[in-house]
Order: structure tokens, then C-alpha cells, then sequence
């Protein structure tokens, strides 16, 4: 199994999911197995780290692998209206994320489909790609494969944005020379963590 970040629900996701008006809080193991990580949203902490570090800049169409019930959309949209897609493969994860839309004023920023990583298709205006830890060594290869193929056949400025990184991922990126790391932030304080993992590194075409 993977490694696990168990974040509890604090007052601040709380009053940050009501504010948007969706329901994203909770982890689900049901359907993880030895590829694919339990369910467990981006806290709202990191995400706002992100955003203070310009992590997101100059990205305008951005994919999330393992969206889950679509936190990291809905917060994007509502924070800088950055255009995201959310790949989900488990159905009952994916029918949240549309429930969470159904409420959401900037829906027309957001979709979202229910799919299997490594078989969708990358888009050629897709510049930022987000993983939160959402399946194993393996299949990350196989979507940083599609990413790169796509990279080729409309050359860009992409961003690969990690949190929650194991030192599996990191060996895996190492292994592509078209993606350079630009920035690597430490996420240990925002948690009281000693956990190496709690960062999130930036790497760019």
C-alpha cells in the first residue's frame, strides 16, 4: 500500500466547504487498492500555499488525476477562475464531484469525467496537470507518457504539480528530461508534520 497523509477535518475546511457551497470533507478507503490511494482532498492550507507561491501562474487549463469530489476545482475557480478538468475514475467519487458542480455558481469553469488516468486522452491546451498522491509509480509513468506525447505534438510551457510527494514519484520524474523541478515547498509547518513527503514540488517543461 502507499503511503498515507491522514489530515482531520478541521475548522477551517469546515467553513471553507460551506462557504463554496460543496461537501468534499471525509477520507474514503472503500475503493483504494495497491494503485489507487484512498480518498482524501487537498487541504485547504495547501492549496492556499500553492496559490501564495505562484504555483499556479500562467497556467489557464489545468487537469486534476484523482479529483475526487472536485475540491481542487471548485477552490480555483473561486480563488483565480482557472479553467480545470477533473479525471476520476470511481463512480461514486465522480457523481459527488457533479452534485458539488450542480450548487457551484462558476460551474461553467469546471468539468468534470469519469475515467481511468491513463487512458485519457490530454488535451493540446492543457498547461498544468495536479497530483495529490491519487495511484501508484506505475500508472503515473503511463499518464506522464500521454502528457509528453501530447508535449510534442503541441509544444508548451506545462507545469506537473505534486503534494504529498513519495520518493517513488520523485524517482519516476527524474527519468523525464523534458520536466525540470522549479520549485520545492515545505508543507511540515502547516501540520506540525517531521513527514518529508508533506511538500509540494513544481516541475516545468
Amino acid at each position: 500500500m502507499m503511503n498515507k497523509a491522514v489530515r482531520s477535518a478541521s475548522f477551517d475546511e469546515i467553513l471553507k466547504d460551506r462557504q463554496l457551497k460543496i461537501n468534499t470533507i471525509g477520507r474514503d478507503e472503500t475503493h483504494s487498492d495497491e494503485h489507487h490511494s484512498p480518498y482524501e482532498p487537498t487541504p485547504y492550507c495547501v492549496l492556499d500555499r500553492m496559490l501564495d507561491n505562484g504555483v499556479f501562474d500562467e497556467v489557464s487549463y489545468l487537469i486534476d488525476f484523482g479529483c475526487g469530489k472536485g475540491r481542487v476545482s471548485f477552490y480555483l475557480a473561486y480563488r483565480c477562475g482557472i479553467r480545470t478538468l477533473g479525471i476520476e475514475k470511481e463512480s461514486v467519487f465522480y457523481k459527488a464531484a457533479l452534485k458539488n458542480l450542480s450548487g457551484f455558481p462558476k460551474n461553467g469553469l469546471i468539468h468534470f469525467e469519469n475515467n481511468s488516468a491513463e487512458f485519457y486522452n490530454i488535451p493540446a491546451e492543457t498547461d498544468g496537470f495536479f497530483f495529490f498522491r491519487p495511484f501508484s509509480e506505475t500508472i503515473l509513468r503511463r499518464v506522464i507518457r500521454n502528457i509528453i506525447v501530447s508535449y510534442y505534438d503541441c509544444p508548451r510551457r506545462i507545469k506537473l504539480i505534486f503534494y504529498y510527494v513519495t520518493p517513488e514519484y520523485i524517482s519516476c520524474l527524474g527519468d523525464y528530461p523534458e520536466f525540470h523541478l522549479l520549485q520545492d515547498i515545505d508543507c511540515r509547518d502547516l501540520f506540525n508534520s517531521k513527514d518529508t513527503k508533506d511538500r509540494i514540488l513544481l516541475y516545468q517543461t
